[in-house]
């Protein structure tokens, strides 16, 4: 066997191991920060059209993390095992997640492996990102918890940082009414407009005012 044809197998074994989900026709909790009309068309046609190399190799790296991740805080005394669970939102049930797990203390659990670059500016920050805390914040809201943490790891340096989440009432309506106006949009086959600027090349989206697309970015 040469290295063209290893490489190829390589690559072709990662877009049927990745995990990366195709068919997935809901609305995510993990993708609420999305454009409205990206999440509208992921809702109604999955996301098959998104799988490439470089999206199977993010995606079955941060599953690799994640493994690594939950045996060692299972270890550390930290994760409860086998405690993952699918959420769901009591208003629709079309709009849920699946969450990382639990503490042994029944705190929510989210595992994050992130790029140094991003690792080093939610360390300086101190705050986790917010595509990230709106999703925790739905997983709090719907999945009955009064606490969350979100454990972030380095891919590069192999550094963690653990960022505390508590409930907030106003960001979780925020979310919801987002989702439901989404919601609504596919119920009445009304397509929303893009605000972020890159739903090009599909028929519902349209050129965003420059100033909504920089606050978006």
């Amino acid at each position: 066997m040469d290295a063209i044809t290893a490489k190829h197998r390589i690559a072709d074994h990662l877009l049927h191991a990745s995990g990366f989900e195709t068919g997935r026709k809901y609305l995510g909790m993990s993708r609420i920060t999305e454009c409205p009309a990206r999440l509208y068309r992921e809702c109604l046609n999955g996301r098959a059209h998104e799988l490439n190399e470089a999206s199977a190799r993010r995606c079955y790296r941060g599953y690799l993390f994640e493994r690594d991740a939950q045996q060692r805080l299972a270890a550390a005394g930290i994760y409860l095992p086998g405690s993952g669970k699918e959420v769901r939102a009591d208003f629709d049930e079309r709009f849920r997640g699946h969450t990382d797990g639990e503490t042994t203390e029944k705190d929510l659990l989210e595992i994050k492996s992130v790029t140094n670059v991003m690792f080093e500016r939610i360390q300086r920050t101190r705050r986790a990102m917010d595509s990230h805390i709106a999703q925790v914040q739905l997983y709090l809201r719907f999945g009955g918890y009064a606490h969350g943490l979100i454990v972030y790891i380095d891919t590069e340096t192999f550094r963690h940082y653990v960022a505390d989440v508590w409930p907030n009432k106003g960001e979780q309506d925020r979310w919801i009414a987002k989702a439901a106006e989404v919601l609504a949009a596919i119920d009445s086959g009304t397509p929303p407009k893009c605000i972020c600027g890159r739903c090009f090349g599909f028929a519902e989206a349209v050129q965003a005012p420059a100033v909504q697309q920089a606050v978006e970015a």
